[in-house]
């Protein structure tokens, strides 16, 4: 991750990479942001597994309704239980208030970055990945 990213990141409130949540995971590197949250890269650190981690924004930790959201979101995701759909592992909150949700780690490209790739895809590979 680069010192820019990291820099950002930690202007934003969430942790940096190599920081430890929980006493359990260990932030690898920054891999995106969006409307709700970051997810960074992470690994158990007992089990030494891959894991994707999401903060909430801090900015939306004053909002009950994106607290209420973001809740809601791991509570449901916790109930799937799919081969396509990463499963969540954790959810809690640090001590400075920002909450968090572990989820399995899948290596490879986003639907958003195929898309972008190649946005009129191939009839049987859109209907491979719709069911």
């Amino acid at each position: 991750m680069s010192d820019e990213t990291n820099k950002s990141s930690r202007e934003a409130g969430e942790p940096a990479a190599g920081s430890i949540i929980a006493e359990r995971y260990r932030l690898i590197s920054h891999l995106g942001a969006g409307g709700m949250g970051a997810v960074y890269r992470g690994e158990h650190l007992s089990l030494r597994k891959p894991v994707a981690v999401k903060f909430l924004h801090r900015f939306a930790t004053s909002d009950p309704e994106m607290v209420a959201r973001f809740e809601r979101e791991a509570q449901t995701a916790a109930l799937i239980d799919h081969p396509h759909i990463a499963k969540a592992i954790d959810f809690g909150k640090l001590p400075d208030g920002t909450l968090y949700r572990v989820m399995e780690f899948v290596e490879g490209p986003t639907l958003a970055a195929v898309l972008r790739e190649t946005p009129k895809l191939p009839p049987k590979r859109a209907l491979a990945i719709a069911s």
